[in-house]
């Protein structure tokens, strides 16, 4: 489990709850990650001659890179 889960807990049975409480999570958090699965967008074909191909490019590698970091967040539950 990712310690920011935890991380603003400030006794061990504050800790105790929250993980308790984060893995309830788990069947929601499974359904939204094929649901995140289905927002993960593959890039086109690259045309190089248009000039704002590279912030295009850029702009999708940015948004795929989020919906991963949150997968990660909530497959290690």
């Amino acid at each position: 489990m990712d310690i920011r889960w935890v991380k603003k807990t400030t006794s061990p049975e504050e800790k105790e709850t929250r993980v308790k409480q984060v893995k309830s999570f788990a069947p929601a958090f499974k359904e939204l990650d094929a649901l995140l699965d289905t927002l993960i967008k593959e890039p086109k074909e690259s045309d190089y001659s248009l000039p704002s191909w590279p912030y295009h490019r850029a702009d999708l590698d940015g948004y795929n890179r989020a919906i991963r970091s949150i997968k990660k967040l909530i497959k290690e539950t």
